[in-house]
Order: C-alpha cells, then sequence, then structure tokens
C-alpha cells in the first residue's frame, strides 16, 4: 500500500440547498418524474454523505452527496449489475434510465428494495467469501484502492473549523506510520472483489438468500479489509464477539489469529478512515461533530483497543467519559 499522497482533489461540487435534507428530497422527486417512479411517501433512511430513501413502491433511492462524481455513481450502477452476472445477490438498479440522474446539483440512483431483513453473522460470512472467489470486476472500472492516499487527500481537504493544523499535522505522521506497518506484514494475495465496507447495514436477507447493498465502497483491494470489518466492529463499537467467530468461521479464515499481525496493522487505517467520515459529515450536520471530536481525540492519544465510538448520529456527553482517549 503506497504512502505517496496525491495532487489535492477536485472541491466538491457545491449544494445550495439550505436544508441537506429538503434538497435532497428535491433531487429525489425531480429524478423520480424522469424515471416514472412515483416518489410519494418517501421514507428517509439514512442521511450524512449521502441520502437514502426508501420508496412504497418497493424501490429504493439514494441521493448521492456533492462528494460523489459522476463516474463514482455510475461505477456503482455497473457493480451492481456485474455482480448479478457473477451470482453475487444484490440490489438490480431500476427505472427507464439506466444510468444516475443529474438534478439539482446532486446525483440520484434507483434500486430494488430488498427489504429491511438482515442475514446472519454466518450467512454473511459465506456470502464475503463468495464475493472474493469471483473473478475481480476490473472491467467496469474497479482498480485497486489506496486507501491511505484516499485519507490523507481527504484529511488535507478538512477545513480549519473542523480541526487544527496540529492536530491534521499529527493525525499525518499517525497515517504514515500506520501505512508502513502495514507494509511490513501484509503481504498482497491475488486482489480480489471487496465490498469495502461490510456490516449487517450493508446486507439484506432476502427469499433468495443474504444479498450484499450499498455498493459505493467496492473495489479490487486486498481481502483483508472485509475479513478484518466485523471484528472491528466488536472493537470499536461494542458489538458481540460471537458474531464475528461466526462470521469467521463460515468465511472460512479468521484474519485476527492466523498468520501475521494484519489485523492490528489495518486497526489505525480503518480509524482515521472512520474519523474522516464523521468529520466531512459534521460540515453539513453539526450533530456529528461531538462524535468526530471524540474520535479524533482517540487517535491522537493512541489509546489501545477497545473503544468506545458510536455508530449513529450523535453521541451523549456525561462527566469524564472522554478522559484519557487519544483521538
Amino acid at each position: 500500500m503506497p504512502t505517496t499522497r496525491p495532487a489535492p482533489a477536485k472541491p466538491a461540487r457545491t449544494v445550495t440547498a439550505a436544508d441537506p435534507v429538503a434538497g435532497a428530497r428535491a433531487a429525489l422527486s425531480a429524478a423520480a418524474a424522469l424515471q416514472g417512479i412515483d416518489p410519494d411517501g418517501a421514507e428517509l433512511l439514512q442521511t450524512g454523505l449521502n441520502f437514502t430513501f426508501r420508496l412504497p413502491s418497493g424501490v429504493i433511492a439514494k441521493v448521492h452527496g456533492p462528494h460523489v462524481e459522476y463516474i463514482d455513481a455510475l461505477r456503482q450502477v455497473r457493480a451492481a449489475r456485474a455482480l448479478l452476472a457473477a451470482g453475487i445477490p444484490t440490489a438490480a438498479p431500476v427505472g427507464r434510465i439506466s444510468h444516475p440522474i443529474a438534478v439539482h446539483r446532486m446525483l440520484v440512483t434507483f434500486s430494488e428494495d430488498l427489504g429491511p431483513e438482515r442475514p446472519s453473522a454466518g450467512q454473511l460470512g459465506d456470502l464475503v467469501a463468495r464475493l472474493h472467489r469471483i473473478e475481480p470486476l476490473t472491467h467496469i472500472g474497479l482498480r485497486p484502492r489506496d486507501l491511505v492516499a484516499e485519507a490523507a487527500t481527504r484529511l488535507d481537504l478538512l477545513p480549519p473549523t473542523t480541526i487544527t493544523d496540529r492536530d491534521r499535522a499529527h493525525l499525518h505522521r499517525f497515517l504514515t506510520e500506520a501505512a508502513a506497518g502495514y507494509d511490513q506484514v501484509a503481504p498482497w494475495p491475488r486482489p480480489v472483489t471487496t465490498h469495502g465496507d461490510i456490516g449487517f447495514r450493508n446486507a439484506a436477507l432476502t427469499p433468495r438468500g443474504p444479498a450484499l447493498i450499498d455498493l459505493e465502497t467496492m473495489t479490487v483491494s486486498h481481502p483483508g479489509f472485509d475479513q478484518a470489518a466485523l471484528a472491528w466492529d466488536c472493537d470499536v463499537f461494542g458489538a458481540d464477539p460471537a458474531l464475528y467467530a461466526e462470521f469467521a468461521d463460515a468465511y472460512g479464515y479468521d484474519i485476527t489469529t492466523t498468520g501475521a499481525p494484519m489485523y492490528e496493522a489495518m486497526t489505525p487505517i480503518f480509524g482515521i478512515t472512520a474519523f474522516l467520515a464523521y468529520a466531512e459529515w459534521s460540515r453539513t450536520q453539526p450533530e456529528a461533530r461531538l462524535e468526530a471530536d471524540h474520535r479524533l481525540r482517540t487517535l491522537l492519544s493512541r489509546r489501545p483497543l477497545p473503544w468506545d465510538w458510536t455508530l449513529g448520529l450523535t453521541r451523549i456527553s456525561t462527566p469524564n467519559r472522554h478522559e484519557n482517549i487519544r483521538n
């Protein structure tokens, strides 16, 4: 995994709506009209860098945030079709227009609604193993991904109101050290197609079996980043360790106990990326700032696992809760 920083990324598109949710709903309505889909009764499922809606007609609409370029949204649509062709269940794109729709300075895509049910940890482990066995989907534009270089660029783009220059420099140093440690213990096997954000929230259980959803982080990469995801949920978000044991057993490999200390080497990279998500989120959702600051203190203090991070928009601040934690 190279550690050289790329040139700064292009600034994100500007969203003019004062209310991000209202802007996302306006984009959804306009795109749905072009697709011939009824947007009435759309239920907001998720906010953040993207906005996800469930429509009564059995359709999921994703309004991509201003950070998403057209080629990235199109790649998600192509990835869904390629996975289905390879026998990996996922939500099929729907609508009479086969590409992302640009409206109100935002991009909108539509897919079938696979429902709210989630697979077991064993079903998820088996599904990820099947994903890793297919031929890498390089023909649709998936390329090896350098998480360290991406994180360095995203860190540089955070404004001074989100992170001080001193903390930014410390985090860059930590990222460089983490990359060096990873390179020493993580020899690259044959790259595979990876989801990039494996977890129960990004999978569905359908009558046909488990399926992957939310393909925005899909890439061709080291399988370890998918293999370690549920262990990370246990160590950082307090998930039941039995879930990871069931996942690893079904997958056929336990990255936390087998071979070189790859999981330990990946943890700082996971952590910095997870902080960046909340730091970026907090620019449009101020209520995410408390959790972003907590994650930053945890990282900067180099606190060993387990951590006490929160999955969700806000965290409760209590006396002495954040003492002696690093980022």
